[in-house]
């Protein structure tokens, strides 16, 4: 991940808790919150439907563009299903 792009500042679940306790949040600033653990799974496979197919358990991923005002998507994932004619 980028920090640049995404104008990112890393800190830990208890720091992030005291910025928040004392309304010290920067608008516009996103915070990676470095020791959170979800110990949540997905009950079932997922799917999400584009134009081009459908995807089971997608995970999109930004990456930085030569151009302006662009960023590159990559979505890895289980399995495909393509909408024939379309690409």
């Amino acid at each position: 991940m980028n920090d640049k792009l995404y104008n990112l500042t890393e800190v830990t679940y208890s720091e992030f808790r005291d910025l928040t306790d004392e309304s010290d949040l920067v608008p516009g600033q996103h915070y990676l919150i470095t020791d959170l653990v979800n110990k949540e799974t997905p009950p079932e496979d997922f799917w999400i439907e584009t134009p081009v197919g459908s995807f089971k358990n997608p995970t999109i991923i930004p990456e930085e563009s030569e151009l302006d005002n662009e960023i590159t998507l990559t979505i890895k994932y289980d399995e495909w299903e393509q909408i024939k004619n379309k690409l």
